[in-house]
């Protein structure tokens, strides 16, 4: 009977001697505790579709993705106003002038290299012009200055004689020069110049010219009479 009272192994469990009944784990309620404080240690497992789309992003071609958006939204942002014409329309000063693309062509060529719109290159422009004009004024002015200290060296109208010749350029420029020829002359500053001086000083010479004595008109003399005190005879 001793023998039908034992229990007998669970031939079908595979489990070895001395392991515990029932599946217990090992160690009961103190196994758990350190499970638990196991989990709270390691962080919790992500989205494997959200690893996926982070290492994607660290591709070439994720970064290229990325980057195509970036351009999309800033071509979204941009305004018309700041796009880069192709021709510009003419430019206007701050006096309303206005100067077609090609002839301020290296301006045009260089608003349009650095990326300006119309507006902007209109706003360069209007503040370019007046700093133009006071360079190329002053730089005339300097100019006319040197050409009149020319003009007292020049081998034909210089040197000792200089005031004198002076006096016949005038004279000559005041006899032949036109109002249009006055104005273009003194506004640029040429009146000064050697070639402009000496061409009228030789004309002021032709002036000086002896052109003959010129006699008053008289009436036509009377016929002289060969016999004046005969009436008999009249005269031929």
């Amino acid at each position: 009977m001793a023998e039908e009272n034992q229990v007998m192994p669970n031939e079908g469990s595979g489990a070895p001697e001395g392991a515990p009944a029932t599946g217990e784990q090992p160690g009961g309620a103190e196994g758990t505790q350190g499970a638990s404080a196991g989990g709270a240690q390691t962080a919790p497992v992500g989205d494997g579709k959200a690893e996926q789309e982070n290492l994607m992003g660290e591709t070439l071609l994720g970064s290229g993705e990325n980057a195509a958006e970036g351009e999309t939204t800033q071509e979204e942002g941009t305004s018309e106003a700041d796009n880069v014409p192709e021709t510009y329309e003419a430019f206007k000063d701050v006096d309303g002038n206005e100067y077609s693309p090609d002839s301020v062509r290296q301006f045009s060529e260089a608003a349009k290299k650095v990326g300006l719109s119309q507006e902007k290159a209109q706003t360069l422009f209007e503040a370019m012009v007046p700093t133009a004009k006071a360079h190329m004024m002053n730089d005339l002015r300097s100019k006319a200055e040197q050409w009149a200290l020319d003009c007292e060296k020049d081998p034909e109208i210089g040197g000792a004689n200089f005031g004198a010749n002076k006096a016949v350029a005038i004279a000559g420029y005041r006899e032949f020069a036109t109002p249009e020829l006055r104005t273009i002359l003194n506004a640029s500053g040429l009146g000064n110049h050697p070639e402009v001086v000496r061409h009228f000083y030789r004309l002021g010479k032709t002036l000086q010219q002896d052109k003959g004595v010129y006699g008053n008109a008289s009436t036509a003399p009377q016929r002289r009479r060969r016999y004046p005190k005969s009436d008999l005879i009249p005269d031929e």
